[in-house]
């Protein structure tokens, strides 16, 4: 599973180390509410963190990061908070209350992954520094290619946001 998703937790958008121990397998539909048919097919197995598995636990608030909307979270990239793209999820709609409860279950703006983003996005503009013979073009190339495996979510924002 670990090598089926390239060490991303599903929830967090962030490599997990598989030699670290931090990696579990969430059941999205979880085990207890799904036939037995349903919650052990791969369908239903999600990679994840062993804090987003802990904090999702159970519930069912929680939107399917396997179906997510595009565009429908976005990352204030110097406070390292996840935001709620009001234009994809109006405010008031379904997805935007659901987008908000996935949010707060699984704490995805505590001050820790706060923290791990804005450390992730530090790296980033460290190795666009051209280094040696590097010129600025390959450098910045270099270190979105590291981003995309640290933290796709991150790497896609630095982009549309022209980092």
């Amino acid at each position: 599973m670990h090598d089926a998703h390239a060490g991303v937790c599903a929830y967090l958008s962030v490599y997990t180390h598989r030699a670290l121990d931090c990696t579990s397998v969430d059941h999205f539909v979880p085990k207890s509410k799904a036939p037995v048919a349903q919650a052990y097919t791969w369908s239903n197995f999600r990679l994840a963190s062993r804090p987003m598995n802990t904090n999702k636990r159970e519930h069912e608030d929680v939107l399917d990061p396997f179906t997510l909307t595009s565009g429908l979270f976005t990352l204030n990239l110097l406070s390292g908070r996840m935001l709620i793209n009001s234009d994809v999820a109006p405010i008031g709609s379904p997805l935007h209350t659901q987008a908000k409860a996935t949010v707060k279950r699984l704490k995805l703006n505590a001050g820790e992954y706060r923290s791990l983003r804005l450390t992730y996005l530090d790296q980033y503009l460290s190795a666009c520094q051209p280094k040696g013979r590097a010129s600025i073009k390959t450098s910045i190339k270099n270190a979105r290619d590291a981003l995309l495996i640290a933290s796709p979510f991150i790497y896609h924002e630095v982009v549309r946001q022209g980092w």
